[in-house]
């Protein structure tokens, strides 16, 4: 069954996006940097703004920011630059008055295979683990500053994995210094490997993104693991080097469902949302059918636990009060969502098929809508399509309307080979799917 929904970005995917995984080849960067006052023009006055011009002559590798500061009383905005140096083009920084400054290379991007650092009034490199940024003196006269020999920052990798050792896809990680609010951050591409390039020397925390959502790297007797909160493993880095974490075990969704699992993203989904809950003994069992009465449960849930109080007596003869979810049922039947049989009980330990949940979802929506604060109109606008979507869903089937429902809101695909299979009982693990596509995630 191949019913796919599509990841949502996060805070730390959208960070990551623009990062590079490109090799790290190159030891050292040289920088010529040239401080200049030009000779003014006959529209300038003596005295005007002065130039800073920065030329990288070096292995082709990445991309260097610099930020350019005036410091003192008068102050005065930062004025920035792109260096480009795989290209060994320069890059000349305008409109500085004399005085003070100071002179940053990759004080703000994330990622990139050079650490962060400043230039000093001597043209040299200067890591951030100073603390403290060298003043850079721009006078009204001719200067150069350099060659400029920058390293090659550290490198945090691991590869993300699940209790058994399959991969986990990793979607974004990112690198904190210890009591520092600065971060780098690393791109998923596709894998699960981790990798944070551009690191100075000194000790990281690290979060990372999957399909389960954010997690922090914390330290197991096992070795590194993610977890959803606890303390930060200290990662140490230094420049020019690779600190290699090995495996990071990326914790279970239930006992029986792991993180590489197929719809592990789902199930985690309705189990945070507290849609689905499991069973006591920690299992989810994925592969089991979905009954009746755990339908209503899940549907009650999924609405938000609306305030309902459950009739004194049982509109179905197979739920006398006191059953398990007699509650969600009678809200499940007051709310118009289910009718039950035409004997009049509900069967709430029958397995519920595909084309039942089918209807159970269109009258759910029709009942309040596909995600909070969002117009219900998906299944009043729907047009019946005079052709079924699937082979084995004819158009005088019971429920072709909410079938062909479900494949135009793109809730569902059918199966690899093209039926939907309407009589086959749904199982949890697919039913979890369903939810949260319902829900628009």
């Amino acid at each position: 069954m191949s019913p796919t929904g599509r990841p949502r970005a996060t805070s730390l995917t959208a960070r990551a996006r623009r990062g590079t995984t490109a090799a790290l080849a190159a030891l050292a960067c040289a920088a010529l940097v040239v401080v200049s006052a030009p000779a003014p023009s006959s529209a300038e006055a003596v005295g005007s703004t002065t130039r800073l011009t920065v030329v990288l002559d070096g292995p082709a590798a990445d991309l260097l920011l610099l930020q350019v500061t005036p410091v003192g009383p008068a102050g005065g905005p930062t004025r920035h630059g792109m260096v480009i140096h795989r290209d060994r083009q320069s890059h000349a920084i305008t409109q500085l008055s004399p005085g003070p400054h100071t002179v940053a290379l990759n004080q703000d991007r994330r990622t990139n295979l050079y650490p962060s650092g400043w230039l000093d009034d001597a043209g040299r490199w200067v890591s951030n683990e100073s603390g403290t940024a060298p003043v850079v003196t721009i006078g009204s006269s001719w200067r150069e500053l350099g060659p400029v020999s920058m390293p090659l920052g550290g490198t945090i990798t691991g590869r993300l994995v699940d209790s058994a050792g399959a991969d986990v896809t990793l979607l974004g990680a990112s690198a904190t210094p210890a009591g520092a609010s600065a971060e780098r951050t690393g791109s998923g591409d596709g894998s699960a490997r981790l990798l944070v390039p551009g690191l100075s020397s000194t000790t990281y925390g690290l979060r990372v993104e999957t399909f389960l959502g954010e997690h922090v790297l914390i330290d197991t007797p096992a070795g590194p693991a993610l977890a959803t909160e606890g303390a930060l493993m200290p990662v140490s880095a230094r420049l020019g080097t690779t600190t290699a974490l090995g495996a990071i075990v990326v914790p279970d969704v239930f006992t029986d469902v792991l993180a590489s699992n197929q719809f592990a993203r789902e199930i985690a989904w309705v189990k945070d949302r507290g849609v689905a809950t499991g069973f006591p003994d920690g299992r989810f069992a994925p592969l089991q059918s979905v009954n009746r009465d755990a339908m209503a449960a899940f549907l009650y849930r999924l609405a938000g636990e609306p305030p309902f109080t459950a009739p004194e007596a049982s509109p179905f003869a197979d739920v006398p009060v006191g059953t398990q979810f007699y509650k969600e049922i009678t809200w499940l039947a007051d709310s118009g969502i289910s009718t039950g049989w035409l004997d009049g009980t509900f069967r709430p330990l029958e397995p519920v098929g595909r084309d039942a949940m089918a209807a159970f979802l269109y009258r759910y929506v029709d009942a309040f809508g596909r995600w909070a604060d969002t117009p219900r109109s998906s299944t009043t606008r729907f047009v019946t399509p005079v052709a079924s979507r699937f082979p084995d869903v004819s158009t005088t089937s019971p429920f072709h309307r909410e079938i062909s429902w479900m494949a135009a809101e793109y809730l569902t695909n059918g199966f690899g080979d093209g039926t939907f299979r309407p009589l086959q009982p749904v199982n949890r693990d697919a039913m979890a799917a369903f939810l949260m596509r319902v829900w628009g995630r």
